[in-house]
């Protein structure tokens, strides 16, 4: 993040948390720069970004202390800050700064349960979005389910074709590709493809050779057709012989986004994502 002195920062803090606050439905909620609040003694304490809000009847309070500093918060900035919230009195503390804070720092705030948080606006990836919740990477197993050596045989209706032929039948030879053959309705008109009829047969059992699927069409008329056939060919059923194969993998999905900030809670490892955008 390119350096945000002063006032800068805050004001960019404050814009920050009215975005993040805007995502939840609390009325009567405004976000303040530089405010001034009167403590138990008489002092006032210039506060970078303020905000209250009721909630079931009680008024809640949020300070939040903005350094832009290019270093790590020492303990004596968070001591210093939470002597101003004792002496204001009943205020949540938030500690936002850019780099993180000594080990010192950590300790201090938990104890007095100051909330120590960094933001960042910079080259942020999807790795960054870790501990938000937000899920951007998914885990697929897959699993493929084909066919293999499929063996098609047409049940005909000899004795109607024999009929409709008057017995001058020449032996069918199906030299066509699977989406050139055709099964018609009692209208001569196109039902479907051997080819789509074929996409109906069941994938498993996984892993199963000599499997038969049998497409039952002597309820109804159903003819054959193909290119260049001139022949009225009556159908009963179309017998598939077959064997199932199972192609199992594994794949990371990986989603591209980034984001105008995110706010990363030191203590607990949680973090807040402020304006996602996705990227593909």
């Amino acid at each position: 993040m390119a350096a945000k002195q002063g006032t800068e920062f805050e004001i960019f803090s404050k814009e920050l948390y009215e975005e993040l606050l805007g995502q939840h439905d609390i009325k009567n909620l405004k976000v303040q720069h530089n405010v001034s609040l009167k403590g138990a003694t008489g002092q006032h304490h210039q506060i970078d970004v303020y905000w209250e809000f009721v909630l079931g009847g009680v008024t809640h309070k949020v300070a939040v202390e903005c350094k832009d500093y290019t270093s790590a918060v020492s303990v004596g900035r968070i001591r210093d800050f939470s002597a101003a919230l004792d002496d204001i009195g009943g205020v949540k503390g938030i500690f936002l700064t850019k780099v993180g804070y000594q080990s010192g720092a950590k300790v201090f705030a938990q104890g007095k349960g100051i909330a120590l948080k960094t933001v960042q606006s910079d080259a942020i990836t999807v790795a960054d979005f870790k501990g938000s919740g937000l899920i951007t990477e998914v885990h697929a197993n897959l699993i493929v389910l084909m066919i293999d050596n499929v063996v098609t045989e047409f049940v005909l209706d000899n004795q109607y074709n024999s009929e409709k032929s008057g017995n001058n039948t020449a032996p069918i030879e199906f030299r066509y590709l699977t989406d050139e053959i055709f099964i018609l309705n009692s209208q001569k008109e196109k039902l479907y493809s051997l080819h789509e009829l074929g996409d109906k047969i069941p994938r498993e059992p996984e892993n199963t050779q000599g499997l038969i699927y049998t497409e039952d069409l002597s309820n109804d008329l159903h003819f054959l057709d193909f290119p260049n056939n001139t022949t009225e060919i009556k159908v009963n059923a179309v017998k598939f012989t077959y064997d199932t194969v199972s192609y199992h993998d594994k794949q990371i999905i990986t989603g591209k986004v980034t984001a105008k900030a995110i706010i990363r809670d030191i203590l607990d490892g949680t973090c807040e994502v402020i304006g996602i955008k996705r990227l593909d």
